[in-house]
C-alpha cells in the first residue's frame, strides 16, 4: 500500500468515529470504487500495522440509497495520533 494513502486513511479514521466508504474517499481525495475500502481493510494486516478496523452496514443509509452502505472505524487507537512508524 502506498505509504501516503496509508497515512491519509489513518488520519481520517483516527478519531474512532464511524465513516462511510464514500466519506473516506472524499477525505483522501480518491474516487469511490478505487479500492480505498480494500486498503482500509488491509490496515488489519500486521504488515500494515495490525490495526483493529471495525466495519458495519449503516441500515438507515442503506435503505435510503437502496444499496448497502458500509462504515468503518479504527478501534482502540492511540491517543497521540498516527506516527510515521504506524
Amino acid at each position: 500500500m502506498p505509504e501516503c494513502l496509508r497515512h491519509q486513511l489513518l488520519r481520517v479514521l483516527w478519531d474512532g468515529e464511524w465513516h462511510t466508504g464514500l466519506d473516506i474517499c472524499h477525505a483522501v481525495g480518491r474516487q469511490y470504487g478505487t479500492g480505498v475500502t480494500a486498503k482500509i481493510r488491509q490496515l488489519r494486516n500486521p504488515k500494515y500495522g495490525g490495526f483493529t478496523i471495525e466495519s458495519r452496514v449503516n441500515v438507515a443509509l442503506s435503505r435510503a440509497c437502496n444499496r448497502q452502505v458500509w462504515e468503518y472505524r479504527l478501534a482502540g487507537q492511540k491517543e497521540t495520533g498516527p506516527s510515521e512508524n504506524d
